[in-house]
């Protein structure tokens, strides 16, 4: 929401100035539920279970870092792997967060319990606590790229097959697809494409089910 919100609600209204377009920020989960519900005509959604009520657009493919204090960092290798967390007091999304559930299933099949000490929804929150010294976390490298560029926050990869979460564009398969709807899609994908070079996307995604 960070980086699209602004230039999607700008590049809409343009098009359709007519049409007013309310964006919310919430969990995954939340918003699952909501488009689900046909609250929503449509979402930016990390984890989707597998449903005949869905169509998924796969937009990208991002990389998730361990995020630490740069004084944290010293000691860690250059790429981590789940058994550097061992000891670690991780500040993380909410169980209902499409990232909390990936973190703990890639977790979990390395056989590492983790040690996660706060449930923060925030990203903004999360960062602070991360600057503060108060805990690690684990975000997309696009939320903390001013903060590494300036030397606030220092970030780990995961070594070999990596963490990764895929970001779709779903929409209920009960809602009409109007010619503003249709046009939200293609503006969506242009800013993520406009983006992608810059915050490290990779463009096409390949993880979501529909």
């Amino acid at each position: 929401a960070e980086l699209l919100a602004a230039p999607l609600l700008q590049a809409f209204v343009a098009r359709f100035p007519r049409m007013s377009l309310e964006i919310l920020e919430e969990p995954s989960g939340i918003l699952y539920e909501w488009l689900s519900n046909d609250r929503l005509d449509a979402a930016l959604l990390y984890l989707v279970p597998a449903t005949r009520g869905l169509v998924a657009d796969p937009l990208l493919d991002e990389d998730l870092l361990l995020v630490v204090h740069p004084h944290k960092a010293i000691g860690l290798p250059q790429e981590v792997t789940f058994s550097d967390l061992l000891g670690l007091e991780l500040a993380l999304p909410s169980t209902n967060h499409g990232l909390r559930a990936l973190v703990e299933n890639a977790a979990r099949k390395a056989d590492v319990k983790l040690h996660v000490a706060f449930d923060v929804n925030s990203i903004s929150t999360l960062k602070r606590m991360v600057r503060d010294g108060q805990a690690a976390a684990i975000l997309p490298e696009s939320a903390i790229r001013t903060e590494l560029a300036a030397g606030e926050l220092s970030g780990r990869r995961f070594s070999a097959p990596g963490l990764e979460r895929t970001v779709i564009l779903a929409i209920g398969a009960q809602i009409t697809r109007t010619d503003p709807l249709r046009e939200l899609g293609v503006l969506v994908r242009r800013s993520v494409e406009k983006l992608a070079g810059e915050v490290g996307w990779r463009i096409g995604g390949t993880k979501a089910t529909n």
